[in-house]
C-alpha cells in the first residue's frame, strides 16, 4: 500500500489540517505542541509508514484501535485525518521526568493504552489542533 500524499494535503486543506509536503515521499502535519505527523512512503515493495518525526511509535498502511474487550476500529488514512480533525482521534504524549519519551495516536472509543505508570510518568491526551488559532503553524 502506498499512501495518495496529494490527496492526503489536499484534504488536510479541506478540514483545516496543517500540512506540507517535504517532496514527493513525505508530508508532515502539524498538530500542534511540537507533534508532526508524518506520512512516508519508501521505495521498497510499496511500503509506507506513518509516525512522528521526534519517537519511535509508527505503523504502516491503515492504522487499527483495539480497545480491552476485543473492540476495534481501523481507520484509513483520509478516515484517520478526519478523526483527528473531529477529536475521535487524540494525540497522546509520554513524558517521564518532564522529558518527552514517546507520542502516538489513539482513538478515543477504542483503546487500551493507559495500563500502571511508572514513578515520575506522565500521560497526556488531547486533542490535534487546527490552525494558527490553536497554536499550529500558519
Amino acid at each position: 500500500m502506498r499512501y495518495d500524499l496529494d490527496l492526503l494535503r489536499e484534504f488536510c486543506a479541506e478540514i483545516g489540517l496543517d500540512a506540507k509536503a517535504r517532496d514527493d515521499r513525505l508530508l508532515e502535519v502539524f498538530l500542534g505542541g511540537g507533534a508532526v505527523l508524518c506520512f512516508q512512503n519508501f521505495d521498497r515493495d510499496g511500503d509506507c509508514l506513518i509516525g512522528f518525526t521526534d519517537v519511535p511509535w509508527h505503523g504502516h498502511g491503515n492504522l487499527t484501535f483495539n480497545d480491552a474487550r476485543g473492540y476495534h476500529v481501523e481507520l484509513d488514512p483520509l478516515d484517520l485525518l478526519s478523526g483527528l480533525r473531529s477529536g475521535d482521534v487524540l494525540v497522546c504524549e509520554r513524558q517521564l521526568k518532564g522529558t518527552l519519551v514517546d507520542r502516538w495516536l489513539v482513538h478515543k472509543l477504542y483503546n487500551d493504552e493507559f495500563g500502571e505508570l511508572e514513578p515520575g510518568e506522565r500521560i497526556i491526551v488531547r486533542r490535534a489542533c487546527c490552525g494558527e488559532a490553536d497554536g499550529c503553524r500558519g
